[in-house]
């Protein structure tokens, strides 16, 4: 494609130069790139750390995290999610309201619906589980087959761990 040059862009130059369209931009995707179609949607509320509600009134579930566990022990030590705080989060991630979602295959018919949350422009695109995760708000958690992220998520909590995070910081 190509557009007609501006005539006032500069001295010298006609009307009637043609110059090539600039390139499309190309969206980065964080930490990894979208494995499944994705749909804009409207955050409306959270409900839970890891679970909000759209203004089509469906109830969407963060893919992959972990937010309301027990206690758990890891290397001797014990971390407790503090839910209310990754809620905190949530809330804050999902607050320009306009979001988009990636749906794994067969997913839609669970309530509440499990997804991976996208929030960005035609220029970068961050997936907010992962950001939950890297941030120590919530621990990855592996599911029945739809956390294509897997690798994603293990190295970004091994990441939050090492830099003692959220709820990593045992002090």
């Amino acid at each position: 494609m190509e557009f007609l040059q501006n005539p006032l862009s500069g001295p010298g130059q006609a009307a009637s130069e043609k110059v090539k369209a600039p390139p499309k931009p190309i969206v980065k995707f964080w930490p990894d790139d979208a494995k499944f179609p994705m749909k804009k949607i409207q955050y409306s509320k959270t409900i839970d750390g890891e679970t909000f509600e759209a203004t089509d009134g469906l109830r969407y579930r963060l893919l992959g995290i972990d937010a309301k566990g027990e206690k758990t022990q890891e290397k001797r030590k014990y971390v407790q999610l503090n839910e209310e705080a990754a809620q905190r989060y949530l809330s804050i991630l999902l607050a320009d309201r306009n979001i988009y979602i990636e749906t794994p295959p067969g997913a839609e018919k669970e309530n509440p619906i499990p997804v991976y949350v996208w929030k960005g422009d035609n220029h970068e695109m961050v997936n907010l589980n992962a950001r939950m995760i890297d941030q120590g708000y919530v621990k990855s958690h592996r599911e029945y087959g739809h956390t294509v992220y897997d690798r994603a998520f293990k190295a970004l909590e091994v990441d939050s761990k090492v830099n003692k995070r959220g709820i990593w910081n045992f002090n």
